[in-house]
């Protein structure tokens, strides 16, 4: 059965609601990330799928996060899209060859950043932990610099803020090409699993990304309440059960805000998408996620494509 989702220009991508039967149901869904550079022939010409084609055909892997970022950072006139199992796509109407080519520019924009599918308006990877997504390849230079800038429950040096400072500068030029994220209003840090750490590399992120934005960093209104277990290994019904009540926000803080949230590693995104729940019951409007590196796998106990 096809589905059809048309996003009003005027309101900006849209915000699904996030539930916690839906942050359950996401861990499954298939694909769970996916690089355009890895995507056969998103932009196909009149003709080229056959001589009853008439128009342009623009697809994706998935609606979510591409859809979105297409509505925001293309404003060419097309149908809706229709989803299906292998992909969503459309078909662009009365479009000009000025037009064509802002749609070529886009598809190279978003190219080699890793477009994430869960419950988020838009989430994005700047790039995956090891080169193409593969386990055993070398780790990318994101990768690189995130393991430098990780002390590991140890105290940070000067190598961890250098390393720290280099990814926060990763995150500020993705967002200046990604162009989907400039409707956010604040700033916001994944919370820490552990309050007392000696350093919360995306709270270091966030308070650059916001300076380097000029939008509020609100990190301090989304707290760590108590240590948050790890899910690693957990059963997938028992992820979300794991974190809840972990992460405290405050009342009326987030109240209209286009809330942009920042962390340094995505696996299976159940935690940012909790928190991303959060802000909503806390009267956010939208959230966009970003994250530094993306691993291979998309959960350590669902899937390694």
């Amino acid at each position: 059965m096809e589905r059809f989702m048309q996003i009003n220009f005027d309101l900006g991508p849209a915000q699904p609601p996030i539930t916690p039967e839906k942050i359950t149901e996401m861990i499954h869904w298939v694909p769970r990330r996916f690089r355009l550079c890895d995507f056969d022939q998103p932009l196909k010409a009149p003709g080229e799928m056959g001589p009853k084609q008439q128009d342009w055909n623009l697809r994706f892997p998935f609606e979510e996060t591409f859809i979105p970022a297409f509505e925001e950072m293309c404003s060419v006139d097309h149908v809706p899209f229709s989803t299906r199992s292998t992909a969503s796509f459309t078909f662009l109407k009365q479009v000009t060859d000025k037009d064509i080519e802002g749609v070529k520019t886009f598809l190279q924009t978003l190219a080699p950043f890793v477009a994430i599918r869960d419950c988020l308006a838009i989430s994005f990877a700047i790039e995956y932990d090891r080169e193409n997504g593969n386990p055993s390849a070398p780790q990318t230079h994101i990768g690189r610099l995130r393991s430098l800038a990780k002390p590991y429950d140890k105290k940070p040096t000067l190598e961890t803020y250098s390393a720290a400072d280099k990814l926060a500068q990763e995150c500020v030029m993705a967002i200046h090409k990604l162009t989907c994220y400039n409707s956010a209003t604040c700033i916001v840090a994944m919370p820490p699993s552990d309050p007392e750490k000696l350093f919360d590399l995306p709270k270091h992120l966030a308070t650059q990304i916001a300076t380097a934005l000029n939008k509020p960093d609100k990190s301090d209104k989304a707290k760590t309440v108590r240590v948050r277990p790890g899910n690693k290994g957990l059963p997938c019904d028992k992820k979300l059960p794991n974190i809840e009540g972990t992460v405290e926000v405050s009342g009326d803080a987030f109240k209209d805000e286009i809330v942009l949230l920042i962390d340094d590693l995505y696996q299976s995104g159940v935690t940012m998408n909790y928190v991303a729940m959060l802000l909503l019951d806390a009267g956010a409007k939208k959230i966009f996620g970003l994250s530094c590196e993306k691993t291979c796998s998309n959960d350590d106990n669902v899937s390694r494509r």
